[in-house]
């Protein structure tokens, strides 16, 4: 009898949980904030709203970025205007040392939309970086999410440092900076590196946005070792600025 009533409690307490399921289903809301925009960080691969742009690299005067940006919210049935201001540091200025488009479209049906940013090589930044910030602004189609800005820094230099880690744990073990597997910085050292992997900014080469990843530095070195060593096999040892040699640590 006591087992049979043990069966019965079980079963009104499964009931009532079904229930309870039930109704909570059923009063499960639909989004209803306003529809807001932000910098998609993630799709362009940034860890911070920050890109630090080094013309020293390039041989041609413009840069293009693909500014991303999405939607909290849902796709409508027409085009939406999205609102930006631009707040310049140290000079910068729209023609000289950028250009955006004059309208920015999230069409009809999306959720997604590029601005084309174009990094101009402006003659002053061989005498100072120059440094903007570009902000979405509320609008009559948007409200602004929780990633509303992207901030650009401009040089025309080739830095002596290296890009990338500043956010990252380094205590010389488990935690390594970039200099822990490349080795001190230099102008020539680095445009080699820029050229061999094809990268100056190391901020994605992160394991959850704080540590080194060794899985991408390790072959990285490897394969720079193999290079250099080419390079010096037809040119002699390769002299940095200050008449250093360039190595990359064992």
């Amino acid at each position: 009898m006591r087992i049979m009533k043990r069966k019965y409690m079980i079963f009104v307490l499964l009931g009532v949980l079904g229930v309870f399921s039930a109704c909570q289903k059923e009063n499960i809301a639909a989004y209803s904030d306003a529809e807001r925009i932000n910098v998609d960080l993630r799709q362009m691969n940034l860890t911070k709203d920050t890109i630090e742009v080094s013309l020293g690299f390039y041989e041609g005067d413009v840069m293009d970025i693909d500014m991303k940006l999405y939607v909290m919210g849902y796709p409508k049935d027409y085009d939406r205007e999205v609102a930006i201001e631009v707040v310049s540091s140290n000079n910068a200025e729209a023609g000289k040392t950028y250009e955006l488009p004059e309208k920015i479209i999230m069409p009809a049906n999306d959720i997604r939309c590029t601005i084309p940013l174009k990094v101009l090589r402006d003659p002053d930044l061989m005498k100072a970086a120059k440094s903007f910030r570009i902000n979405l602004k509320s609008s009559d189609d948007f409200e602004v999410g929780l990633y509303p800005t992207l901030y650009i820094s401009v040089t025309d230099d080739v830095p002596t440092v290296w890009i990338g880690d500043e956010n990252w744990m380094k205590d010389g073990s488990f935690y390594l900076s970039i200099e822990d597997c490349f080795g001190k910085c230099s102008r020539v050292k680095y445009k080699f590196v820029y050229e061999v992997l094809g990268i100056y900014d190391f901020s994605v080469w992160n394991v959850w946005g704080f540590m080194y990843d060794k899985a991408k530095f390790v072959p990285a070195k490897k394969l720079l070792k193999k290079e250099l060593e080419k390079w010096e096999a037809v040119n002699g040892p390769m002299m940095d600025e200050n008449n250093e040699r360039v190595t990359f640590p064992d």
